[in-house]
């Protein structure tokens, strides 16, 4: 959803453009439904097409979320903010990972559980959240692979480095950075605690 913050937000007819001077996002089409109005921006790509859905009251501002859920099965299990999207895109892919079933390769592999998914993702989501509201940098995001033994794999690979994290049903997570030369890093970390300072080759991804 898009956060429109300004309280000169004024409304008009239905079906009208409506304009609010001051707030960047400014331009949106109106539109009367029941007791309610729809909000909408004038999009300029397929997913800048947000909608809130407010009250009728003339009084009441827009209060729009500027995260995007994460979630499973219908259910909430986090948040990202909207300008990590591309993490947010790679989470949802890594969904195939909970379709990976006992002896899911016809040669005994372990399943793949809901709970260690979600502590890989939510892993995911706050780090790249904690260097975004520290750094101010958007990193990229990784791939997440279906790990040994039921476990997760995050990695990230550009020219400079590579960085390998695995998230296990239980116990430490581990890692591997390697910037090609000059550096490497490995150890063990708790993924419920989120410790940018751990992964430094990230702030310069």
């Amino acid at each position: 959803m898009i956060k429109i913050t300004s309280n000169r937000f004024h409304r008009r007819a239905k079906n009208k453009f409506i304009h609010a001077p001051d707030n960047p996002w400014t331009k949106c089409i109106v539109t009367k439904l029941d007791n309610s109005l729809i909000y909408q921006r004038k999009a300029t790509s397929e997913k800048e097409k947000l909608v809130e859905i407010i009250s009728g009251n003339s009084n009441e501002r827009l209060s729009i979320s500027n995260n995007l859920h994460l979630k499973f099965g219908g259910k909430v299990i986090g948040y990202i903010p909207k300008l990590l999207i591309s993490i947010y895109e790679e989470i949802e892919k890594s969904k195939y990972i909970l379709e990976l079933k006992e002896n899911w390769n016809d040669d005994g592999g372990v399943g793949y559980d809901f709970e260690v998914w979600k502590k890989a993702i939510l892993f995911i989501s706050k780090l790249s959240t904690r260097i975004y509201k520290s750094y101010g940098q958007i990193i990229r995001a990784p791939k997440i692979y279906h790990g040994p033994n039921g476990s997760i794999d995050v990695f990230w690979e550009n020219e400079s480095f590579n960085l390998l994290i695995n998230i296990p049903k239980n116990g430490l997570g581990t890692f591997y950075g390697d910037n090609y030369g000059n550096n490497k890093s490995e150890g063990f970390f708790d993924p419920t605690i989120i410790n940018s300072t751990i992964f430094p080759f990230l702030i310069e991804f």
